[in-house]
């Protein structure tokens, strides 16, 4: 009690102490306050004796006078009352965590268990409350940086180490199967393995107003997800730069895989988002390294088949010196694939007999030209008129089957093969290794018609060869579609570009077309893929719809004034298909081709001609596609007489060898494989095929705008082919994973401008100048007019010829001697076949040459 009692009166003499301190600071305040009054009095009086701007100059400066001598002042008081409470804590030898101890321990009980509480204090009175002013004191800005918790601060690193041993917070693997990502498991990873550490940056980063009723389902967690991984993954990053970059090395490959500059990846390294610039250049580095070493492993897949390509450009030096200089560079790319419809045991080379001849009646006897289809063609014609009308009217056609889809004409489907994903490995080296078993293994190997020709004569000149390697009988050459299609279209340029005499009237002609509608290229000689492509497809729908109204009028189906408007409400399901019947039978048929008719109009006769030629240009487009191979094997019997036809030599001989690939020369298994293979499917998509020969143009193509964009002397061609040849697939596939996740994803896909209104504009002029459909003999009778030359008779005049040469040069007898030769050293005279071989511009028609000035 009596300690009580001292400790009583001890607190009392303090209070009186702290009160007259109190008092003595406050009279103090009040005589320095009047002190100050009275100086600004005397200011004053002095100022007013003096100019405006001196008066306000004075002003300022004691009034930051007078603050500093406050601040001054409250300092020294702060200092005394300081001293007093050290000196209190010395005397009753209580430390700082004494005093926190008893500050915020339990209330103190008396013998009469009576609780004692501080007296005086009201805020202080209870331990209770002493807590909660000590919590309120800890918060504050200024004691907080000197008191983190070190039990929380431990738990979120023993958290983060948990991480950096899991598969998206640790080590970057650069031999990563891009098809084991999913980023969604890593925000499974992070709220499992780091739940505290997750938690408190779920609170932290959510908006304020997430609890809100009016705000719920506006807050998409999904994205808050993204950005913790983002943040928890710096976390790791910063802590062990080399064994947690997983996100970090993701990011390096992304940014400078997708064309970023030096300087944005140093800034973003400078915030620690990724590694340096050279560092993500030594990831990509071990990327091709990879890739390298992988291709070896995957070309022994039996279903793997490559394709060639020539690749051509300048490389330009700017700052030449000696043995530094600008120069031509001629490479052969290649591409290993894996074809699904390829046997699992591989193709051997017993599938092939090259003994067999190629028989001219195989061709003749075939449905694409003697007729016999059961209907395909017909078929075909009905399904392009059909979509012709579509890109016109397409909600009108709608309309007219909107209860009976099932009756509208489409293109037929013959053998389609499985949408499958292709993974292309892409190389810039052939690498030979004689001790590989080539005895018995086939290889299928795509490409232009030089390339197929030139490994076809190889073959015949290392016939007798003792090494299988060296014999080249493992190596199948196999002509590709793409340079095909390109040149389907130079046949078309060749028969329909126009007159020489400029005084004969030929309005169904291309020259015709690019006048009418303005285009740019204006000289057959210069013409490219992209330009000449949807010329054709807009010359063949503006014709289709002018004989389809044409159709319409001579039925009588709807007024002549109702012709251009809206028929969709006038038409049934049957009465349309009877007018795309009539526009079939008016264009689409042998006597509208032959012209035979003396009667007809030529200039109509020339139209006929004109979409028919399109019509095959179309279809084999349609079925690459669309993947059916059933179309593609019809349309090579039709091929051969159409190229020799016109003059395309080269790729007629090239038909005839695919034609007798697709023989009995060969067991249906490599007919269904070489057909098959021909086509890629790098998406996975339905109706997303192209030529094999396509995607390593597009690859090339790749190529070449790295070398225009950030070609330079340390950046050479080396480190680029090493880089997008080796590594744009992979990285491809990366940025699909990166963007579908955490951005948008971006197709690719060029925006196609419509051209709805050039197309009425062509049929309009063919309509109002009555060419539409044929003319009495009266009116044409007195007109010169250009009719086009027939190249289906002109091609089946010499095609026995043909046939037999090519069996003569290529078919072996009994495996031994090559057919129709006196001697060995006759067959392997290159000048047989190489005299009339004229080198083929495919560059003239190819979609990548725009890219690289001189690049082929």
């Amino acid at each position: 009690m009596e300690n009580e009692e001292d400790m009583g009166n001890e607190e009392d003499m303090e209070n009186e102490e702290d009160i007259g301190n109190e008092e003595d600071m406050e009279n103090e305040e009040d005589m320095g306050n009047e002190e100050d009054m009275e100086n600004e009095e005397d200011m004053e009086n002095e100022e007013d004796m003096e100019n405006e701007e001196d008066m306000e100059n004075e002003e300022d400066s004691d009034s930051r006078e007078t603050i500093t001598s406050k601040k001054t002042a409250q300092r020294i008081r702060d200092h005394y009352t300081l001293q007093a409470i050290a000196d209190l804590l010395r005397d009753n030898k209580w430390s700082i965590q004494k005093f926190l101890q008893t500050w915020v321990s339990a209330d103190a009980v008396d013998s009469n268990n009576t609780v004692l509480v501080i007296e005086h204090h009201p805020r202080w009175k209870t331990s209770s409350r002493r807590q909660k002013v000590l919590k309120k004191a800890l918060r504050s800005s200024e004691l907080l940086q000197f008191c983190p918790s070190t039990d929380q601060c431990s738990r979120i690193k023993s958290e983060l180490d948990c991480l950096s041993s899991t598969f998206y917070f640790g080590k970057f693997d650069y031999g990563l199967d891009l098809d084991s990502i999913d980023f969604s498991q890593a925000f499974t990873t992070m709220e499992s393995t780091a739940p505290f550490f997750f938690t408190l940056l779920h609170e932290i980063m959510r908006n304020p107003r997430f609890s809100w009723k009016s705000y719920s389902g506006t807050q998409r967690s999904a994205d808050l997800y993204k950005r913790i991984y983002m943040v928890i993954s710096l976390v790791c990053f910063s802590r062990n730069k080399k064994s947690s970059n997983f996100l970090s090395s993701v990011l390096d490959i992304y940014l400078i895989g997708s064309g970023c500059k030096r300087r944005v990846l140093e800034s973003l390294s400078g915030l620690g988002v990724c590694h340096s610039y050279s560092q993500a250049n030594r990831s990509m580095r071990h990327l091709a390294e990879n890739a390298r070493c992988a291709i070896a492993t995957f070309a022994q897949n039996p279903k793997a088949y490559v394709a060639y390509d020539n690749f051509n450009f300048k490389n330009h030096v700017r700052d030449e010196y000696l043995g530094h200089k600008s120069s031509m560079v001629n490479l052969t790319t290649a591409v290993v694939m894996l074809c699904p419809e390829i046997p699992s045991n591989g193709l051997t080379q017993s599938m092939h007999n090259p003994s067999i001849k190629l028989d001219i009646r195989d061709v003749f006897n075939s449905s694409a030209i003697y007729g016999k289809d059961d209907g395909v063609g017909s078929a075909i014609t009905r399904g392009l008129i059909v979509d012709a009308i579509k890109r016109l009217h397409s909600t009108s056609v709608l309309e007219v089957f909107k209860h009976t889809e099932s009756l509208c004409f489409s293109m037929p489907q013959l053998q389609q093969i499985d949408t499958h994903a292709c993974k292309p490995n892409f190389i810039n080296w052939a690498s030979e290794n004689p001790d590989d078993d080539f005895s018995t293994r086939l290889w299928l190997l795509h490409g232009d018609q030089l390339t197929t020709h030139h490994i076809r004569r190889v073959q015949t000149e290392r016939f007798y060869e003792q090494r299988p390697y060296d014999q080249r009988k493992w190596l199948m050459a196999v002509p590709a579609w793409f340079h095909i299609q390109l040149n389907l279209m130079k046949t078309i340029v060749r028969t329909h570009w126009g007159p020489i005499d400029q005084r004969k009237v030929a309005p169904h002609t291309l020259e015709a077309d690019i006048r009418t509608l303005g285009r740019s290229f204006s000289s057959r000689d210069n013409i490219l893929y992209h330009q000449i492509q949807p010329l054709l497809a807009q010359s063949f729908t503006s014709r289709v719809v002018a004989l389809f109204y044409s159709a319409i009028e001579t039925r009588g189906y709807l007024p002549e004034a109702a012709l251009f408007k809206e028929w969709r409400e006038n038409l049934s399901s049957s009465q349309f298909n009877e007018l795309v019947e009539d526009v079939r039978l008016c264009a689409f048929t042998e006597e509208a081709w032959s012209g035979n008719n003396t009667d007809i109009d030529p200039a109509f006769t020339t139209q006929c001609r004109f979409l028919q030629e399109i019509e095959w240009f179309l279809t084999i487009q349609h079925a690459v596609k669309s993947g059916d191979i059933g179309l593609l094997r019809r349309a090579v019997d039709l091929l051969i007489p159409i190229f020799y036809g016109a003059g395309q030599t080269n790729y007629g001989q090239e038909m005839i060898y695919y034609r007798w690939l697709l023989s009995p020369a060969n067991t249906p298994e490599l007919q269904h494989a070489i057909l098959a293979s021909g086509l890629v499917n790098w998406q996975g998509k339905a109706y997303h095929n192209k030529p094999v020969d396509l995607g390593l143009e597009h690859l090339n193509g790749a190529c070449k705008i790295e070398m225009s964009s950030y070609k330079n002397s340390t950046h050479d061609i080396d480190i680029i082919f090493d880089r997008v040849c080796l590594t744009n697939t992979w990285i491809r596939k990366l940025r699909n994973q990166v963007e579908s996740l955490f951005g948008e994803v971006i197709t690719g896909a060029h925006t196609v401008a419509s051209t709805q209104q050039d197309i009425f504009t062509l049929l309009r002029k063919i309509q109002s100048e009555n060419f539409s459909m044929p003319r009495a003999v009266n009116i044409w009778k007195s007109q010169n007019i250009w009719i086009s030359e027939n190249i289906l008779t002109a091609g089946m005049d010499v095609l026995d010829e043909k046939i037999a040469l090519f069996n003569k040069q290529y078919v072996y007898a009994n495996n031994s001697i090559v057919m129709g030769y006196s001697s060995l050293e006759e067959a392997i005279d290159t000048t047989i076949a190489l005299d009339s071989l004229e080198e083929t511009q495919d560059s003239i028609m190819d979609p990548t040459i725009t890219v690289v000035d001189n690049a082929i």
